[in-house]
């Protein structure tokens, strides 16, 4: 009688070596893609808004958009170890912000950048990218930056913080407000800079 191969004994994911641990981290987990709710919640605003209009109701009636709950990555609530290895990978990744919050009818404005992210994530986070586009709305990155600033004030964990703005004034360029654009980017994200940590970057069109 022909013996039968012993079978495989199961391996589990912290047997594995931990470089291959860490490879898996780096692309299981990752900042979220914020233009995903964004734009979801842009269009949304845009259906009510436009079905309000459509029965000539007061804008002021349109209900708060409803952003969806700030959920927590599954890989980090797996066990103790696996949070301890994967929260280094996690926080050595870039967070960036290249879209602005979406208008809301409800607001009267765009909403907050900690509507997304909580403040707590935000002061956690060691590097960002702001890809901003000060002429399609100079305002709203202003207000979207001093909210970074408010929540940063008061605590941060930031090593790198780059400044990528984009001024496509077109043919007939505004070179005092490109300057101007660039300075005052500058400025605001020096404040909670850490020595010589901050890259600023333009890019005109």
């Amino acid at each position: 009688m022909t013996s039968q191969p012993p079978p495989f004994a199961p391996t589990s994911f912290l047997s594995l070596p931990y470089r291959l641990r860490h490879e898996i981290y780096t692309y299981a987990i990752d900042w979220p893609d914020l233009r995903v709710p964004f734009t979801r919640l842009a269009r949304e605003c845009q259906r009510v808004e436009a079905n309000w209009e459509s029965r000539r109701e007061p804008k002021c009636t349109i209900p708060s958009p409803r952003v969806a709950a700030r959920t927590t990555p599954t890989l980090l609530l797996l066990n103790r170890q696996i949070t301890a290895e994967a929260l280094p990978v996690l926080r050595a990744k870039t967070l960036v912000l290249e879209t602005l919050p979406p208008y809301t009818p409800f607001l009267g404005r765009p909403m907050d950048i900690t509507d997304f992210i909580g403040e707590a994530t935000l002061q956690r986070v060691r590097r960002v990218l702001l890809k901003m586009d000060l002429v399609m709305d100079a305002r709203g990155w202003a207000k979207t930056v001093e909210t970074l600033l408010d929540v940063w004030c008061v605590k941060n964990s930031l090593v790198e913080v780059v400044v990528n703005v984009t001024c496509a004034y077109g043919e007939e360029r505004n070179v005092i407000g490109e300057e101007a654009s660039r300075q005052q980017a500058a400025v605001l994200i020096s404040k909670v800079s850490r020595s010589e940590n901050v890259v600023f970057l333009d890019a005109f069109v």
